[in-house]
Parts: structure tokens; C-alpha cells; sequence
């Protein structure tokens, strides 16, 4: 027994060398190669040596180096393989989650499934405004302006859900969007209820390694835009299905990808092939790239068709607007494709450039919150978000902070709310939010005055007096 236990601590520690210094002996003869990762992060920066920080540097260099060694994604590769292969379990559960008959699904995507981050009534009331105010521009300029979402694979196929995935709420983000569409300044394009429909018809619309829906998905999605679309221009119908031939083409899914298990989960991808002649051509494409910093792949995609009517259409899209290119294409005399990095942002001067006659904002129901974060109009809450999150920002608060003698806090919400008061005052786009009501009753002159009497009065904090009068104010003017 003796014998075995000590070659098994022999196994043990010769196994604990070569796993510690294969990177090393790798990295100087280069005996293996690297596999490529699929974190989509950036990687921790080497830290410059600084002999006055040695405790800091030492810090900085372990993180470096824990994120940055030789072979560290093949180990990765090879920990997830161990995880897939044998537990059958996700490698990366932040990301990816395993559902059943071999479909997997975004983890991202369950919360919206599920119905727990519904938005409250005051997110939706500035979504509301938001999209108001967004046609009200486009309206101005002869422009009609159309918000789409596009539902995830987890409410199209909920059937496929692993068990601990429970829907607790009838109503959805995407639902509430959806209910939006009932006010007559707001045109918000159902397209699930078709896709639904259509989801049993002997094809599936989504894959099952992919988040993507497929052409044949994204088909019934533009079957319906260019149906709400001929409501106001009769010229636009949608084509015909059987003007298509659906093929397969075997392909690895986004979501295989992610865990490493492409060769795995080699799936046919249902595709859509054109049976009648295609006109549109690509266009000359402007450069938007430099202007709206993205750096996702083909942010600007520009369709010209001399056989289609004279309209004009602007998409704001994400990667899944990208399957929308080949139908859209047909129906425009210029169709221009904008993808600026799921902002999902008006970028109005792109629209004063093209002069579209309809603009269509595709967004991804995961990524619908943003239409809070990336407002066309401005609010305190934009603001404040905006030099509290960006640390070249922070930095500018800092330096201001001290020399005004306040904390950084303070300064970041007084500067948030003069940049608000500038801007209204310039007669650009604004929107009071009780976040606007809190500021002022902070540091206003005389809205501070109310305050600090109410807390007087009712023997009550400064900040408490502030959140009660701001509440009262801002449900006020609601």
C-alpha cells in the first residue's frame, strides 16, 4: 500500500511541474501552439515597473500575469472540454446555458424570458418619451420612424428551456415595448406574433447552437415590418416566400463557439437562396465607422437598387438587423445599414446626410434597456451616468473636485446638473426625471431653502427632505 501512495505522489508532483512549467519551456521554444480564445474581453495591460510602488506593482503583475501566460487558453480549453464532455455542464454558465435535445441558449436572455427585470413605470415612461420624441424629430423631417424588436431564441423556443428556467411573470420587456405601439405617436412593430405563427411550420426559425435566428426567422421578421409599412406606403409589399428556396448549409453556432465545442455541435443552418433576379448592389459606403467608434464588423452596409421605387430607408440595426439586408434591399432605391455597436442611437446626423423617408430602429429585445442609457434627448441621469462611469472622466471630476473643495459625488452631480440647464436652456431636447427634482432641491439656491426648512420642520434629514420633495415635484409634472 506503502509502494502505491508514493507513486502516486510522484505522479502528483511530476504532473504539478510540467502543468507549471510547460508555459515557461513554451514560450521559449514555442513547442505548442496557442489556441485562439473566445473571451470577448480585453486582457489585463503588463504594469510599468515603478521601484517607489513596489507592493501595487507585484499586485498588477500577478493579475497580468494570471490573465497573459503562455497556454493559458489552451488549459481554458481544455478545463471546458473536461466540463462539456464529461458533466455535460456549461464551461462558461455566465454566458452560455444548455438546454434540452441539444439546444443552447444566451444566458443573457433569461432574465427577459423570465419576466423579473420588467421595466418600472417611470423606465417606461421615459422609453415612452424617448420614441416620441424620436418620431416627432423624424416627423419634422418628412421621416417615418419605426422601432422593432426582435425577440430572443428563449421566447421563441421556450420548450427547449433546461428545468430551473421558470417564467415568473406573464408580461415580458418585450411585451411592455410592444404596448407602446397603442399611443398614435409611437410606431412599434410586432414582429413575434408572425414568427410565432410560423415557428411549427417544419423549419426552425432559430438554431440550436446560435443565438441568431435564421433567414427563415428573420423572413417572417421582415414579412411583417413591410406589412405595418405598406399601412403608410402602399408600394411596399412584402415578397412572397416562394420566391425563395430553402437550402441548409452546415455551419458552428456563436454560442458552440463560446464553450469550445464547435466540432461537437455541427448544425445545418437554414438558409434562404433567391429563385428571381437580385437588383440591389452594394453602394458607396460614407465612413460612419470613424464617426460612430464601433468596432464591430461591417457597421455600415450600403445597398443601391435602380429597379426598386425612389424610397429611401435608413436601418439602425445589430447583428441580427444583418439578415434583414437581403429582403430590405429588394424594396429601396437606397437602403443604408447602421450598425453603431448596440447604441441603437438616432445618430442624427447620419440621418440629415442619407434624408431617409423611413428609418428602422432593429433592436434586440435583450438590448432594449437602451433605449434609457442612449437617449436622444438628455437627461440629469445621462449626464451623471456619464462622468461617474468613464474614468477619464472621473479623473476631470477629481481635479475639479478639489479645487472647488468639493467630493467628488457633489461635483459630478453639480456638473451633471448644469450641463442639463445648459442644454434646456439652448432649446435642445430635455427631460426632467426625479433625478433632476433630487439635484435641485440639493444644490439650488432657493430649492435648497425648501428643504432645508421641510427638514426642519419634521425633524427630518437634509437628504430625506430632498428625496420627499423631489418625489412630490417630479409626480407632479409626470
Amino acid at each position: 500500500m506503502k509502494h502505491y501512495l508514493k507513486i502516486l505522489h510522484v505522479i502528483t508532483i511530476v504532473t504539478f511541474l510540467v502543468v507549471i512549467l510547460t508555459p515557461m519551456v513554451n514560450q521559449q521554444f514555442g513547442i505548442f501552439k496557442e489556441v485562439k480564445g473566445n473571451e470577448n474581453r480585453k486582457k489585463t495591460d503588463k504594469p510599468v515597473f515603478d521601484i517607489t510602488n513596489l507592493d501595487t506593482y507585484t499586485e498588477e503583475y500577478d493579475d497580468y500575469y494570471t490573465d497573459n501566460f503562455n497556454l493559458r487558453q489552451n488549459f481554458v480549453s481544455f478545463i471546458h472540454r473536461i466540463d462539456f464532455l464529461f458533466f455535460k455542464i456549461s464551461p462558461v454558465p455566465r454566458r452560455v446555458t444548455f438546454g434540452k435535445d441539444g439546444w443552447i441558449y444566451a444566458t443573457k436572455s433569461a432574465k427577459n424570458y423570465k419576466g423579473d427585470n420588467l421595466f418600472s413605470e417611470i423606465e417606461l415612461y421615459k422609453i415612452q418619451k424617448e420614441i416620441e420624441l424620436r418620431t416627432k424629430w423624424a416627423k419634422d423631417r418628412g421621416i417615418q420612424y419605426y422601432v422593432v424588436i426582435v425577440p430572443n431564441k428563449m421566447n421563441i423556443y421556450p420548450e427547449h428551456l433546461p428545468n430551473q428556467i421558470i417564467k415568473i411573470s406573464n408580461s415580458s420587456r418585450y411585451d411592455q415595448i410592444k404596448a407602446l405601439d397603442s399611443y398614435s405617436d409611437i410606431n412599434v412593430i410586432d414582429i413575434k406574433q408572425n414568427i410565432l405563427k410560423h415557428k411549427n411550420d417544419g423549419y426552425d426559425l432559430y438554431q440550436h447552437t446560435d443565438d441568431h435566428w435564421n433567414d427563415l426567422g428573420a423572413y417572417y421578421g421582415y414579412q411583417e415590418i413591410m406589412t405595418r409599412l405598406n399601412e403608410k406606403f402602399q408600394v411596399l409589399k412584402p415578397y412572397p416566400l416562394t420566391d425563395y428556396e430553402i437550402t441548409t448549409q452546415t455551419k458552428q453556432g456563436n454560442l458552440a463557439s463560446i464553450i469550445n465545442a464547435s466540432n461537437d455541435y455541427p448544425e445545418n443552418f437554414i438558409k434562404l437562396k433567391e429563385i428571381n433576379q437580385v437588383y440591389a448592389v452594394d453602394g458607396e459606403k460614407r465612413g460612419y465607422d470613424k464617426t460612430i467608434k464601433t468596432k464591430t464588423s461591417k457597421p455600415e452596409i450600403v445597398k443601391i437598387n435602380s429597379n426598386a421605387d425612389s424610397l429611401v430607408c435608413l436601418v439602425i440595426r445589430d447583428s441580427f438587423g444583418v439578415f434583414l439586408v437581403r429582403f430590405l434591399q429588394e424594396h429601396f432605391k437606397k437602403t443604408v445599414f447602421i450598425h453603431d455597436g448596440w447604441e441603437y442611437k438616432m445618430n442624427d446626423y447620419i440621418i440629415d446626410i442619407e434624408q431617409p423617408d423611413i428609418i428602422l430602429n432593429v433592436i434586440l429585445e435583450t438590448e432594449v434597456h437602451k433605449l434609457l442609457y442612449n437617449s436622444f434627448i438628455k437627461t440629469t441621469d445621462i449626464y451623471y451616468k456619464a462622468l461617474t462611469n468613464d474614468s477619464i472622466k472621473i479623473e476631470g471630476m477629481r481635479i475639479k473636485a478639489k479645487k472647488q473643495n468639493f467630493s467628488i459625488d457633489e461635483t459630478s452631480k453639480r456638473t451633471a446638473l448644469w450641463l442639463y440647464k445648459n442644454r434646456k436652456s439652448k432649446g435642445l431636447m430635455v427631460m426632467e426625471t426625479q433625478l433632476y427634482y433630487e439635484f435641485l432641491y440639493e444644490f439650488d439656491k432657493d430649492y435648497k431653502k425648501q428643504a432645508e426648512k421641510l427638514a426642519s420642520d419634521k425633524n427630518i434629514s437634509f437628504n430625506q427632505a430632498v428625496k420627499f420633495l423631489a418625489t412630490q415635484e417630479f409626480n407632479k409634472n409626470l
